[in-house]
């Protein structure tokens, strides 16, 4: 070998490792030049994810509140992750479904179709809460004590608990 080229290859080598291509990192983790702190944060992220998956699949919410509004008692306000990605359930007096998107902590709702029954008039406006604040939910979290939470960019809050408990 010319040593041009064996400059080369070396170059290549010393890149692949310092790109984390040495093979001796598993898939998903970081990088070991990365700070601690920025592995560990990645660690939480995909810990959190997973909850989130494990908690939406498949499974069916109550709302109890709203940023800390109740809901009004008896209204039934909840929903169901369905395991394709679809969601169904009641806003307090009619149904909906529609389609919702899930990528780590990031969980968004599609257009929903609900039904068009007409309920007493704080039924009505709790529900249009609701609606209005699935449409606009950007993210998701599990607390430690397995409620979830789905959050809107401008700070509004739903709260949920499974329904296999309440």
């Amino acid at each position: 070998m010319t040593a041009r080229r064996c400059s080369v290859v070396i170059f290549w080598a010393l890149l692949a490792v310092a790109c984390g291509r040495d093979g001796s990192s598993s898939a998903g983790a970081a990088p070991a030049y990365l700070p601690e702190s920025v592995r560990e944060a990645r660690a939480l992220e995909a810990e959190q994810a997973a909850k989130i998956a494990a908690a939406t699949t498949g499974r069916a919410w109550s709302v109890i509140d709203i940023s800390g509004q109740a809901m009004i008692e008896g209204s039934d306000a909840g929903l169901a992750f369905g395991n394709d990605m679809t969601v169904s359930g009641s806003a307090g007096c009619n149904g909906f479904n529609g389609e919702y998107t899930l990528e780590s902590a990031q969980l968004s709702f599609g257009p929903l179709a609900t039904t068009r029954k007409l309920c007493a008039d704080p039924i009505m406006k709790q529900e249009r809460i609701v609606l209005d604040t699935l449409g606009q939910v950007i993210s998701a979290g599990v607390d430690e004590d397995g409620l979830l939470f789905l959050s809107t960019l401008n700070g509004d809050v739903i709260k949920l608990v499974p329904r296999d408990t309440d």
